[in-house]
């Protein structure tokens, strides 16, 4: 698109300038001699064949038999182009990028260097019983198609498949249930033991609103389930959640680990020897659960991590005596940990379930899944102060339910004096030109039991989407949304002269040579 378009200004329109107007003119002259050689050189042909014919059989034969071989040299060269054009499926966008990735975003992609495949569940345009697709989709499902089909013209590391959800596809029972307007994004991986073997991430494109986030959504798609390698050092020395090797137990975080290796993220454990060293190779510290207090020396070392750009993932375990409220208060946070029993349901006491996620980057695509997340509620934060630090930016992730209740006597009930509302369970924090951290007010919620609970969770999806965070690579630079849910395209003079040129000459040529 870029070689063939004109100079285009910040509204899409083409500019009205010296260049556009000589490149117009050159691009007419071009065109207009090409087709006036291939007239003049098909009369020159018809011209001595028929003179010639008349004097000497000879030549006659000569010039059928030129004429034969040009005709299928030709048909040669049109079947093999033909070829190269549905492998390659060549495509040029003539709009102002509306059906093309930017540039920066093809960089991106071409340097993927690691097989991909993308799954695209579209509908198409035919009549089907019981249809579950919107309208909107249907109107804007070819645009899409376009776009993704491009893939793997940028980077033939990249497999395209579609899926038609209105369609029952009884092959594969892994898609059902699966609406239209979703892309998943998988990259496989050898090295990790798994019961799902590969890294992805997920796009949702609900209507034309959405059109506008696609290439930046879809780019960081790509880019997180083929990270360089990154290294996580999980504690392991003052009680912390842990996982280990052949052994399947509710408290361990197996399952949690295992997933980060298919994000080339490298699980390390990490001893204090007496005192917690932090390598300097570390782009995580993760701290699940402990239950022993750090050492004055150990919670220095976590601050000076803290100050030098480090990224904390901490769990509290609020039944312990780690609360990191030292924490909290040396990053000037206005949250503190308040230990509690908080309920939901009376059958489950200290149970929580929720969906209700703050809004951050970290739980963008969880709020379109809207599955709960299961939390145990032994703690939760509470605003300390209102101390506003100009560099500190502090997001809430997650709520619990307004159903839950600070339950005193811990029956499941509520009881009087015990009030129902929402209470702070996890919060962000990022510290201008030094350190991110995520921490939660419960670290039971990663556990191999949590996560296998017989209720439909997001706990691993959340803990997946807040490391991604922190590795950096949930905001791609260059690669920005673009306001273009207006595609109604200008036509100028010299949009008008270019379709002229495309239409009375470039595609009769074409048709008169097929």
């Amino acid at each position: 698109r870029t070689g063939l378009s004109l100079p285009v200004d910040k509204s899409g329109l083409v500019q009205n300038s010296l260049v556009g107007r000589l490149r117009l003119i050159l691009l007419a002259l071009f065109l207009i001699l090409i087709f006036a050689g291939f007239v003049y050189r098909f009369w020159l042909g018809i011209e001595a064949s028929t003179n010639d014919a008349t004097y000497n059989q000879n030549v006659r034969s000569k010039y059928g038999s030129i004429a034969a071989l040009q005709v299928i040299g030709l048909v040669i060269l049109l079947t093999g182009l033909n070829v190269v054009a549905n492998y390659r499926n060549l495509s040029f966008d003539l709009t102002p990028g509306y059906f093309s990735f930017s540039e920066p975003a093809q960089s991106i992609i071409s340097a993927i260097d690691r097989p991909i495949q993308v799954h695209s569940f579209l509908p198409v345009q035919q009549v089907v019983s019981g249809r579950s697709t919107s309208s909107d989709l249907l109107n804007i499902s070819e645009d899409l198609r376009v776009l993704v089909e491009q893939l793997q013209i940028i980077n033939p590391k990249i497999t395209v498949e579609f899926h038609n959800s209105d369609l029952i596809d009884t092959e594969n029972p892994e898609f059902r249930g699966i609406a239209n307007g979703t892309f998943l994004v998988r990259s496989f991986s050898q090295s990790a033991a798994t019961d799902t073997p590969f890294a992805e991430r997920k796009v949702y494109v609900n209507g034309a609103k959405d059109l506008d986030s696609f290439e930046k959504n879809m780019v960081e798609a790509i880019v997180q389930v083929t990270l360089p390698p990154s290294k996580v050092y999980f504690a392991v020395s003052n009680g912390e959640r842990k996982s280990m090797l052949g052994r399947r137990t509710s408290n361990l975080i197996n399952e949690f680990q295992n997933s980060l290796k298919l994000y080339n993220l490298q699980v390390t454990n990490l001893e204090s020897k007496p005192n917690l060293m932090i390598p300097e190779d570390a782009k995580i510290l993760a701290l699940i659960g402990p239950k022993i207090a750090y050492s004055s020396e150990s919670r220095k070392s976590i601050l000076d991590y803290w100050n030098r750009g480090g990224q904390l993932f901490i769990t509290i375990d609020p039944t312990g005596n780690e609360d990191f409220n030292w924490l909290l208060t040396a990053t000037e946070s206005k949250y503190r940990l308040q230990p509690s029993y908080l309920s939901m349901f009376s059958d489950r006491p200290g149970l929580l379930a929720t969906n209700e996620f703050g809004d951050h980057s970290i739980t963008r695509s969880l709020q379109l899944n809207r599955s709960a997340v299961l939390f145990l509620g032994n703690g939760f934060f509470n605003i300390q102060n209102s101390n506003v630090v100009p560099d500190l930016n502090q997001s809430i992730l997650l709520e619990s339910d307004s159903r839950s209740f600070n339950d005193l006597n811990r029956n499941g009930k509520i009881d009087t004096g015990e009030i129902s509302k929402r209470y702070l369970l996890a919060i962000a924090l990022e510290l201008k030109d030094k350190g991110q951290a995520v921490i939660t007010s419960d670290s039971e919620w990663l556990t191999d039991g949590m996560l296998l609970f017989p209720i439909e969770n997001s706990n691993l999806k959340f803990g997946l989407e807040s490391m991604l965070w922190l590795v950096g690579k949930t905001e791609i630079p260059g690669v920005i949304i673009k306001e273009k849910s207006n595609r109604a395209i200008q036509v100028t003079d010299e949009l008008k002269s270019r379709n002229i040129i495309l239409g009375v000459f470039v595609f009769p040529i074409f048709t008169l040579m097929a």
